[in-house]
């Protein structure tokens, strides 16, 4: 926004020659969308004036001091100098594919391996893995050995079992420096009922099921009148995101709705209700 388009838009009488880069200066906060701008505008007589707010001296610094950050230069940056406090370079490189939300099993039944190629220059490298919230990378207890070389990754070792939210860390032989990726194993399909968007065109009625995610990210859908539809018996078909066409003569119905997260885990068939209370 320029300072013209500030004066037009947001400024009072009173503040007309109070440019965007002067609020900003006077009362420490950028002013970069209209979002912002409400937050710190009230409107007055169809005008928006500035809420008043705290003073920063003009010397006010955001940065974070660092100490030590000469010992990181020696001709050049040099990360491996002694008291140098930046993070070595980990000496590793990884490609991960299931670094996310996922289940323990496939499809088969069989446990899903990390999948994941890791690279060093020494052809092995240090792993383990645990709970997010337990597991500290630099501890060195606990770690194995693996062969990057090997036909499986890590081993062939599977991923956890256990719902939870776990922490990898991987680290070369040659640097001290680990390295960490989370995973979420998910056991638990979705426990709460899909929310369903009912809109009225008059005698038909468009309706779909809202997707939510993490926990609502594909659907199996049947529906037929509710006192004759039995959904333990009624064959549900993927949700392919075009919305249902019913009429609004044969309100009322029911659809049976199986939600299926991120991970693919899917829920128990829920029966919702859609009548005229819907609309």
């Amino acid at each position: 926004m320029t300072d013209d388009q500030w004066r037009s838009h947001f400024a009072a009488k009173e503040n007309s020659e109070l440019t965007i880069s002067e609020y900003t200066k006077k009362h420490g906060i950028i002013l970069s969308s209209w979002y912002y701008h409400r937050k710190r505008l009230q409107k007055t007589d169809s005008k928006f004036v500035p809420i008043s707010g705290p003073e920063f001296p003009e010397e006010t610094s955001y940065s974070m001091p660092r100490i030590n950050i000469d010992a990181c230069w020696d001709q050049g940056l040099s990360l491996e100098s002694e008291g140098c406090i930046l993070p070595k370079p980990a000496g590793l490189t990884v490609i991960a594919n299931t670094l996310r939300m996922t289940r323990p099993l496939d499809d088969e039944g069989n446990p899903v391996l990390w999948d994941m190629v890791v690279t060093t220059n020494e052809g092995e490298y240090l792993w383990k893995t645990g709970f997010a919230h337990t597991t500290d990378c630099a501890d060195p207890i606990g770690y194995s050995l693996a062969d990057s070389n090997a036909a499986f990754p890590l081993n062939g070792q599977a991923i956890p079992q256990v719902h939870g939210l776990y922490k990898l860390c991987l680290q070369a032989l040659s640097v001290a420096q680990p390295v960490s990726f989370n995973l979420f194993v998910d056991t638990i399909g979705p426990q709460e009922e899909p929310s369903l968007f009912v809109r009225n065109f008059g005698p038909t009625l468009r309706v779909q099921p809202i997707f939510v995610v993490p926990y609502h990210t594909d659907f199996y859908v049947g529906f037929g009148p509710f006192d004759s539809t039995d959904c333990s018996e009624s064959e549900l078909r993927p949700f392919f995101r075009i919305p249902y066409t019913v009429g609004r003569d044969e309100l009322p119905l029911k659809f049976c709705v199986q939600s299926i997260n991120l991970a693919g885990n899917p829920s128990r068939i829920f029966e919702i209700r859609v009548d005229e209370s819907s609309l």
